[in-house]
């Protein structure tokens, strides 16, 4: 599986949103210490996440990425060097290549007395790719049931599992084609009709999105 990198923030752009819509004072408390940390993500909570990705990919990037290379030797100040893993696909190195020579070619040019953007990758993704169909339904439930029921202070099984039947008989099964290749049922839909079952199903979800919210609070990956 090779999920690409603006798929992968997406999820966390997502929930780092919820975050600040969710009543909760321990993720508030985490939001004011790590906001010095998203700072540089500038206006992330609302508009487009594809002119936002636009605007801030330079920060991303992965253990599998192109870095710039510097090396322990003298080397050319008006050159370039890159070290590129032999992993990558070549396609995607055309891509990375053009991307950051250019950054770094606008690195010199300057704009009304400032200097442009430089390619950082300050925020490193770890390798494992993202089971993006189930993030696809992490998030679902967190934003149109957990975030919705907790912030109304309900915290019984029974009114998620309501809640949850309502929004999911709208969700569309995420394809597994164009994605991660993993056949993933939609969940409060597909289950049994047993109540235990999906109370414990709804008991999973609560506890998916509560760790998912923690932890991007704090600035960290939902993928980690």
């Amino acid at each position: 599986m090779n999920i690409p990198l603006k798929t992968k923030v997406k999820y966390w752009v997502y929930f780092l949103r919820l975050c600040h819509k969710i009543d909760d004072p321990v993720i508030q408390e985490n939001l004011k210490k790590s906001k010095s940390l998203y700072r540089k993500w500038g206006n992330y909570q609302t508009g487009s996440y594809d002119i936002w990705w636009k605007e801030h990919s330079y920060l991303f990037t992965t253990k599998d990425s192109i870095e710039i290379f510097k090396g322990e030797n003298p080397l050319e100040k008006d050159s370039l060097y890159l070290k590129i893993p032999l992993r990558l696909a070549p396609t995607s190195v055309s891509k990375w290549v053009q991307r950051i020579y250019k950054q770094e070619h606008d690195k010199r040019i300057v704009k009304d007395g400032k200097v442009m953007k430089v390619y950082g990758g300050v925020f490193q993704l770890s390798t494992t790719d993202l089971q993006t169909s189930q993030f696809d339904y992490y998030h679902r439930f967190t934003k149109d049931v957990y975030v919705v029921l907790m912030n109304q202070g309900i915290t019984k099984t029974k009114e998620y599992i309501k809640l949850a039947d309502e929004v999911f008989k709208k969700q569309r099964k995420v394809s597994s084609k164009s994605k991660d290749k993993i056949d993933r049922k939609v969940p409060f839909r597909e289950s049994s009709t047993q109540y235990e079952n999906v109370a414990r199903l709804t008991r999973r979800y609560k506890i998916y999105s509560r760790n998912l919210l923690m932890s991007v609070s704090q600035g960290i990956f939902p993928g980690d």
